[in-house]
C-alpha cells in the first residue's frame, strides 16, 4: 500500500427520507432511503495499490430496521441493501451491497444481562476479486456488581468461521473477552 500526496478530500450532497412507524410502544419499524452525489470520492485503485480520488460517484441505498421488547427481551434487526454507480470499478471495491445484523438481549435480573448477536454481509468486490460473504455469531453477558462496577464476557466468532473483510488481510478466529468497566 502506498500513500498518494495529490488525493483530495471528498465532497459530497446528501439526502435521506425516512419512514418510522410505532406499532405499539413495544415495536417500532423503521425504513430510510438515502442518496448521496460524491466529488473525489476516494476509493483503493487495485493496480497501484494506492488511494486515489473517482471523480464522481452516487452511492443509493435503503435501510429496513426492526426492534423493539417483549417482556424482559429486547430485539433488533437490520438490513440494509447498497448500490455504487460510477464509471470507476475503484469506486465499488470494499463496498458490500447487502449488510444484515441482528441482537437480541435478554435481562435475567436487575443486574444480569445476556445476548447474541449476528453480523452478516454478502460477497463484495475487492482488489484481486471479491471477498467472500460472511455471517458472524458473537454472545456476551453482563453483571451489575455495584452501583459502579460492571463485570463482563464476549465471545466473538462462536462458529469460529474463517472470513476476510478485506482480501488479504487475516481476522480474528473465536476470541473471548472478559471486561470490568468502574464508573465514577
Amino acid at each position: 500500500f502506498a500513500g498518494n500526496p495529490n488525493l483530495k478530500p471528498e465532497e459530497s450532497r446528501q439526502g435521506d427520507i425516512g419512514l418510522t412507524w410505532q406499532a405499539n410502544p413495544n415495536h417500532r419499524v423503521r425504513a430510510t432511503a438515502y442518496r448521496s452525489l460524491v466529488d473525489n470520492l476516494i476509493a483503493m485503485d487495485a493496480a497501484s495499490a494506492q488511494s486515489i480520488n473517482v471523480s464522481k460517484a452516487q452511492l443509493r441505498g435503503v435501510e429496513l430496521e426492526l426492534g423493539g421488547h417483549i417482556g424482559n427481551t429486547s430485539y433488533q434487526l437490520a438490513a440494509s441493501r447498497a448500490q455504487v454507480t460510477s464509471a470507476s470499478t475503484a469506486a465499488k471495491i470494499r463496498r458490500p451491497r447487502s449488510q444484515l445484523t441482528g441482537s437480541i438481549d435478554q435481562k435475567l435480573s436487575d443486574t444480569l444481562h445476556a445476548g447474541i448477536e449476528l453480523s452478516s454481509r454478502n460477497s463484495t468486490p475487492d482488489s484481486g476479486g471479491d471477498v467472500d460473504g460472511f455471517a458472524l455469531w458473537n454472545a456476551y453477558a453482563s453483571w451489575q456488581a455495584t452501583r459502579h462496577l460492571t463485570l463482563g464476557v464476549r465471545v466473538e466468532n462462536l462458529s469460529d468461521k474463517r472470513y476476510e473483510t478485506l482480501r488479504g488481510y487475516n481476522t480474528a478466529d473465536r476470541s473471548g473477552y472478559v471486561t470490568a468497566r468502574y464508573t465514577f
